[in-house]
């Protein structure tokens, strides 16, 4: 029975050492990914306002700095985003919302592209349905894009989330150190984010 359970604790620490090996390989994986994204980002300036400068209601939103840009899945805007964004409006942080910046008939892309380029900080509400998107992942990346190691723009939200689906969609985001509405109340988020702006 020692030896038995010997052997068992013996393949469990193999299967650990695999598995930090196999993160730390997803990590290296994705880093490179990501230098590879900003590099072409900036070669290409996906993000940039002058060719936005043909819509009339571009160089008003050129001219404001965001506090904040919320990236975040529909399907989360009821329950949970719809109100994180009125606290926020509530002790007057400025944010770009689609709901609210994106007028009907504009250019989403244009919008969301002006929006991410002018804001200070990235709030990102990662959920189930976050993760399962292309276009929420655009604006990951982007917002990856844009942080520098002298501006931490990224405020990951774990919302209806494991830790583990968060590190299955991206091991660097759940690096960051996150809220989650498990145990933060909006109120608390929001006025965390109001210190940090």
């Amino acid at each position: 029975l020692t030896k038995k359970r010997k052997q068992l604790s013996d393949e469990e620490a193999r299967e650990r050492v695999a598995e930090k090996r196999e993160l730390a390989a997803q990590r290296t994986r994705y880093e490179q990914m990501m230098q590879e994204i900003r590099s072409d980002m900036a070669s290409k300036q996906v993000i940039t306002t002058p060719a936005l400068v043909a819509d009339p209601s571009i160089p008003k939103l050129s001219k404001i700095e965001f506090d904040v840009f919320i990236s975040h899945a529909s399907e989360d805007k009821e329950e949970f985003v719809e109100p994180l964004y009125q606290a926020l409006k509530a002790i007057g942080i400025t944010s770009f919302y689609d709901k609210e910046s994106i007028p009907w008939g504009g250019s989403i892309r244009e919008k969301v592209d002006s929006g991410l380029s002018h804001s200070k900080m990235g709030i990102v509400v990662i959920s189930k349905f976050f993760c399962a998107k292309k276009w929420t992942s655009d604006e990951l990346n982007a917002l990856f894009a844009l942080e520098t190691k002298e501006s931490k723009i990224i405020l990951p939200i774990w919302h209806d989330i494991t830790k583990q689906e968060v590190i299955d969609y991206s091991p660097s985001l759940a690096d960051k150190l996150a809220r989650n509405t498990a145990i933060n109340t909006i109120e608390e988020i929001a006025e965390e984010i109001n210190g940090v702006k």
